[in-house]
């Protein structure tokens, strides 16, 4: 197996929004914070002062330093619903990059495209699909990550998108049900104020369900011009995170290498770096490559390989994991054209 290690980064303030939340309730004090990560005490000094607020909401953490925070929450059996309260808490200091852009938004639908188009802001591991249908919209929910994140990641990112869309608006989102993979907790009641009565544990997703109308709604904080100011600081902190996330190619590639046979597939590809399909084409945009190209590339250099050792027809398309004769006839006569 090719080693997958997340090189993925996280907003800073966004974790830093987190763990004073969690010291608020007493679940965790700051000494066990700061063994998370050295860097994490610079990120609460920095935040301190004023004039490094645009490092502040710049800044970034790689993500096994949330998925180590959400992990001493997940020991700690104090307060299993710890999810629930702090995503229904909007902490309008605690903007970052992102949630400053999406604010700036004329209405919901342009907030949740501009935020699920340029998630990697926040976390690259959280995957929201949108489903749309004539009379409802279907909000599905994930981590995508090699690391595992507790059900109290998974409620506090459900229920602050609600409470952040209901803040934007100046107005309660009514949502129409709520599906969760995990079983009912002890704690159900907390879910009917931000999600409704009609909820539903052990589903097959992670999901919510509005009136289609809610896309229309209009944010009260609305503004063209800063939207444009924050947009343009916005891909910059993109840019650099491309940089920074630049091995996922590599990654492909090496696992393309290893056994293209079996990794021909962008669900297989997906199931072994535990991405969704949406974060893999994701994260190689960003580096300018599909995964088709980095296929046929492979595939080209295995079977010229293949044909310097004498290798006949079954067994080049065994190596290259081409199902029939007629499909590697076809791949064949591409490269024969491109050469």
């Amino acid at each position: 197996m090719v080693n997958m290690a997340s090189k993925n980064s996280i907003s800073a303030i966004a974790v830093l929004d987190l763990a004073r939340e969690l010291m608020l309730l007493k679940i965790l004090d700051s000494k066990s914070l700061l063994s998370l990560e050295q860097s994490f005490e610079a990120t609460l000094d920095n935040h301190s002062n004023q004039a490094d607020i645009t490092n502040t909401l710049e800044r970034r953490v790689p993500e096994e330093v949330l998925v180590n925070l959400w992990r001493l929450v997940e020991e700690s059996s104090a307060c299993p619903e710890v999810g629930i309260l702090i995503g229904s808490k909007v902490n309008n200091d605690a903007k970052g990059v992102l949630a400053n852009w999406i604010s700036q938004c004329q209405t919901l639908d342009e907030a949740f495209s501009i935020f699920n188009d340029n998630i990697v802001l926040l976390n690259a591991s959280e995957n929201w699909t949108l489903e749309r249908r004539d009379k409802y919209i279907k909000l599905s929910f994930n981590f995508s990550s090699p690391y595992e994140y507790p059900i109290a990641a998974i409620d506090r990112s459900m229920s602050a998108l609600v409470m952040w869309a209901s803040d934007l608006c100046g107005g309660p989102i009514v949502v129409e049900s709520a599906s969760f993979r995990h079983a009912v907790p002890k704690y159900k009641d907390l879910y009917v104020p931000i999600f409704g009565k009609n909820i539903i544990f052990s589903a097959d997703e992670n999901s919510l369900i509005f009136n289609a109308s809610i896309v229309d709604e209009t944010i009260k904080s609305a503004n063209p011009y800063l939207q444009e100011v924050v947009a343009k600081r916005a891909q910059k902190v993109l840019a650099n995170i491309s940089v920074e996330n630049s091995a996922v190619v590599a990654s492909v590639r090496a696992l393309l290498v290893s056994n293209v046979a079996r990794y021909n597939s962008v669900e297989s590809v997906c199931r072994e770096m535990h991405l969704s399909r949406t974060s893999l084409y994701r994260k190689l945009k960003a580096e300018d490559k599909s995964f088709r190209e980095i296929l046929e590339e492979v595939q080209l250099e295995k079977y010229q390989h293949g044909l310097e050792q004498g290798m006949v027809v079954a067994d080049l398309c065994d190596l290259l994991g081409f199902s029939d004769p007629s499909t590697f006839y076809k791949a064949r006569k591409r490269w024969r054209k491109t050469n």
